[in-house]
């Protein structure tokens, strides 16, 4: 019956190197949380407008947005202005600098 004290044992160990694990993963999580959360702050303060633009888009999305006819017509207006702007010739968004002054 010895077996059964050395299994418990390595049972034992194998619950501490788990245990161990599990710290070092908590504490890798952390890590990359603190690191996501600063470039996340970061680009708030480099992109404000954009971030609340797309901060909006997402809760539209989430909102259930897309299921909404609004949705949809948006979309086939801006499919048309694509497609009109590539029979033009011309692309379908200009920069600053391409506007006529």
């Amino acid at each position: 019956m010895e077996t059964t004290g050395a299994g418990a044992a390595d049972a034992a160990e194998r619950v501490r190197r788990l245990a161990g694990d599990a710290r070092a993963l908590l504490g890798e999580a952390s890590s990359v949380a603190s690191q996501l959360g600063r470039a996340g702050k970061e680009q708030v303060e480099a992109h404000p407008y954009g971030m609340l633009l797309g901060a909006a888009a997402v809760g539209y999305v989430l909102g259930g947005g897309l299921a909404a006819p609004l949705t949809g017509q948006l979309l086939r207006a801006a499919a048309r202005s694509l497609i009109s702007s590539w029979f033009k010739g011309g692309p379908a968004i200009r920069t600053a600098t391409e506007l006529p002054h």
